[in-house]
């Protein structure tokens, strides 16, 4: 076209025309710390929770203590009851004064982000607890849960598309309270969609929950049995 004399703005215009204007919805700064942060802060919050019931659970099993002489829900109840308390200050720190210094967007209220964030502390503090009873010695929960770390990170879903990963891996991951948490939070605080959109996640939250709760009260009961 410019050799059979066409002027190069006429060019431009007939290869190019349209002009995309692209507006980002949940990432205004484009930055990665607004991207990757919300996730990574529950995936900090779900791996020390998991790994500091699991190293109590493991450090007295098979040991005489207090633990022997309480019933196992007893137990289950004051276990989940402390760390639930402690990991709700540590929660209202990630998820509230980071994500201002971080720049995070937040488009959901605090009360319906301490709403769902209740079924995902008490899940995981559950599955501490159940994990527990899988280890005998202190330092085998570290180092456990720390290789799965990463996986738990991809399979999210926030970092690579969950279409890409194995149904194998999702079914698994499922069981983990930190992918519906990430995702629903996602969904929730950081693409403001309103609390229908996240209402399987949240329910999906406490199924854990259940379930995890009746496999420490199986664990614990064990345990005390040897």
């Amino acid at each position: 076209m410019l050799a059979s004399g066409t002027s190069a703005a006429v060019v431009n215009e007939q290869l190019n025309p349209i002009v995309l204007n692209s507006v980002p919805a949940f990432n205004p700064s484009l930055g990665y710390t607004p991207y990757v942060v919300p996730g990574v802060l529950l995936l900090v919050l779900h791996q020390t929770l998991l790994i500091g019931a699991s190293i109590l659970g493991a450090g007295q099993w098979g040991r005489k203590g207090y633990w022997q002489g309480l019933s196992p829900w007893m137990l289950i109840s004051a276990r989940l009851t402390v760390f639930s308390a402690i990991y709700f200050m540590f929660s209202a720190f990630y998820v509230g004064y980071c994500y201002y210094i971080y720049d995070v967007s937040v488009q959901a209220s605090w009360q319906a982000v301490c709403l769902f964030l209740l079924p995902f502390i008490l899940a995981t503090a559950a599955a501490g607890i159940a994990f527990s009873c899988l280890f005998s010695r202190r330092d085998l929960p570290t180092q456990v849960l720390l290789l799965i770390s990463m996986p738990i990170l991809f399979v999210s879903g926030f970092v690579w598309p969950v279409e890409l990963i194995p149904t194998a891996l999702l079914v698994i991951a499922d069981l983990l309270p930190a992918i519906p948490a990430i995702q629903g939070m996602l969904t929730l605080n950081q693409m403001g969609a309103d609390w229908s959109s996240i209402m399987p996640m949240w329910w999906h939250l406490w199924g854990l929950f259940g379930l995890f709760l009746a496999l420490s009260w199986w664990g614990v009961t064990a345990r005390n049995k040897q």
